[in-house]
């Protein structure tokens, strides 16, 4: 070890930043991740079999939620993961930030969408299909591409 390595390690300390709560605010929202999951698919197939509309759009409503919740727990996780990572300079405390402002933007984006959809009318079924397909399409792709990170590192 050299003269500056010693002199430099009297500077060192932690940057895990995690809440004192953070497990256990962890647990709490998989466990609500769990509810709005369930009652999303009750909602869709209750919908589906009393051949109800609403409550087949509110079963999709639902699973904005789960999506905007799931990506929270996987910013919680993977926090808790790497927070010893010297990788991450400053810490992984502030992906949790980075997940509520990417969910922000991911349902501000399916707001327009919804808005477009309204603004043009109502054109059958196949036109909702079509953009539930596309979300679909863009949460897999983006589930993807996170293992594909995590896996990887890309680094």
């Amino acid at each position: 070890m050299s003269d500056t390595d010693r002199a430099a390690s009297g500077f060192a300390h932690s940057h895990v930043f995690l809440g004192a709560g953070h497990a256990r605010n962890e647990r709490r929202t998989w466990a609500v991740i769990g509810l709005a999951t369930l009652m999303m698919v009750a909602e869709a197939v209750g919908g589906l079999w009393f051949g109800s509309i609403a409550l087949v759009a509110d079963g999709l409503h639902m699973s904005t939620h789960a999506g905007a919740l799931l990506l929270a727990a996987l910013a919680y996780s993977y926090a808790r993961r790497h927070a010893d990572d010297a990788r991450f300079t400053f810490g992984t405390g502030k992906l949790g930030d980075l997940a509520g402002f990417t969910s922000a933007v991911v349902l501000a984006m399916i707001a327009i969408l919804i808005g477009y959809e309204a603004g043009w009318g109502v054109r059958g079924a196949w036109a909702a299909l079509v953009v539930l397909m596309l979300v679909r399409l863009a949460t897999l792709g983006a589930r993807f591409l996170r293992k594909r990170w995590l896996v990887t590192g890309w680094a």
